[in-house]
């Protein structure tokens, strides 16, 4: 017996509003400014949610650039002389 449609469209919205992201720790918690700041390391690796951006993030302006390139060798490094 299949599922109805509507029944996986459920299931589907249930399971996108059950991401880490409704239920984690706000970012100060998890990243406190003057833990960031300081430079130290510390013990165990921080959350990703930690860098969600909030809900009064905006859009950063587009990025525009010019690259520079300029021309380079392509070669393998010499190998030590042992010879000596």
């Amino acid at each position: 017996m299949r599922p109805s449609p509507s029944k996986m469209v459920a299931i589907l919205l249930l399971a996108a509003f059950a991401s880490p992201a409704a239920w984690a720790a706000s970012a100060a918690s998890m990243l406190p400014l003057d833990l960031m700041n300081s430079g130290k390391p510390i013990a165990e690796p921080v959350n990703n949610a930690a860098f969600i951006p909030g809900p009064d993030a905006v859009a950063a302006p587009a990025f525009v650039s010019a690259p520079t390139i300029r021309r380079a060798c392509a070669h393998a490094p010499r190998a030590p002389d042992d010879s000596l």
